[in-house]
């Protein structure tokens, strides 16, 4: 009898093992698909200088180490400069890159906008790199300090406002790259010029897709302006982390999970900050994509947008209205680089057809 038992109890335990190994399997088989491709290689130029905007913390502080150990100036553009030093000085003492500089900037204020342009052109610094990264998620509609609503208002039209300010800069140090952050949800969303700043019926998360859309018809229309000068712009999904945005918001007390546990659930689900900053990483320095502009880049390659965002009307409407909007237009660039074309990438955004 107690052979038998102790027989029922080992098949009992195996059983257990089984399950847990199956399910740990199929659980790092699973991180190991949603991470996709580590970027590890070195920067063949070292000597840039990047701005990378949102960079105290999350993915753009990430994406702020990976360039900095890389061997690049980097320029921390944060609106917390109490996090943005406490980062500038963890990146400096990790990688042993002194060439790390923090200032302050308020994509949800033109005025700072305006103001950190002003300090960085009065610097002298060349420009190489421009990292659009910064972006908010707001459940509740809030407002910019301009009156816009805070989704596009800082995740689009303050990113608008600063590549203008700083784009002549960076046709005089040709090749240079405008890297603009977008997500895969823009697929699920339209652009309503009747409701451009989201008034009505606002929802957080749609407010979020309009403005991720809004960068692919920026990256559209900037793409075309600026051919054959030497600056590339391109769009890039560096994947799904929700583990920050969670920690921001205010949840009310009917959501069904608690704050802590959705974080939870976020950092074992989606990718983790490091994995995101790859592909932004791989934009901006990779040499295979340096005189590719126009794409949509996602998992370090080629991805594609949405139908709904191969809308050359849409994108040039939008583009006049964020002129109007932000009191800025492109300057004249000089042609003072032969665009060259490569037949396997040079197909537009619109074409791309490849989901993440």
């Amino acid at each position: 009898m107690d052979v038998m038992e102790n027989f029922k109890l080992f098949t009992y335990l195996a059983r257990i093992g089984v399950c847990f190994l199956g399910c740990s399997f199929i659980y790092y088989a699973y991180r190991y698909w949603i991470s996709g491709l580590r970027y590890t290689k070195n920067a063949e130029s070292p000597d840039k200088v990047v701005i990378v905007t949102g960079a105290s913390k999350g993915i753009g502080k990430d994406v702020a180490y990976g360039l900095a150990k890389r061997g690049l100036t980097v320029i921390m553009a944060c609106r917390d400069m109490k996090h943005g030093l406490r980062a500038k000085n963890d990146i400096i003492e990790k990688t042993g890159n002194p060439n790390v500089k923090c200032m302050h900037l308020d994509l949800g204020s033109f005025k700072s906008i305006r103001y950190f342009a002003t300090e960085f052109l009065n610097s002298g610094s060349r420009l190489d790199i421009l990292i659009n990264n910064a972006n908010v998620l707001q459940l509740k509609r809030k407002l910019t300090h301009d009156g816009i609503e805070q989704s596009i208002g800082i995740n689009y039209f303050g990113h608008f406002l600063l590549t203008m300010l700083l784009i002549e800069r960076m046709s005089q140090t040709t090749p240079t790259r405008i890297i603009n952050i977008s997500n895969w949800v823009h697929r699920c969303v339209e652009i309503d010029e009747m409701d451009l700043m989201n008034e009505r019926q606002y929802c957080g998360f749609m407010a979020y897709a309009r403005s991720a859309l809004a960068n692919v018809y920026f990256t559209l229309a900037l793409t075309e302006r600026i051919e054959n000068t030497g600056i590339t712009c391109n769009c890039v999904h560096p994947g799904i982390s929700l583990a920050n945005f969670i920690e921001k918001q205010e949840f009310s007390k009917n959501w069904i999970l608690p704050k802590q546990v959705l974080t939870f659930l976020a950092k074992i689900l989606c990718k983790s900050n490091r994995a995101c900053a790859d592909t932004i990483i791989f934009a901006a320095i990779d040499f295979s994509v340096q005189n590719i502009s126009g794409i949509y880049l996602s998992n370090a390659e080629i991805g594609h947008i949405g139908a709904n965002s191969d809308n050359r009307k849409i994108a040039e409407w939008l583009w006049n209205k964020s002129a109007d909007i932000t009191g800025e237009r492109l300057c004249d660039l000089p042609n003072n680089f032969k665009f060259l074309k490569n037949s396997s990438h040079t197909e537009s955004l619109a074409v791309m057809d490849k989901k993440q």
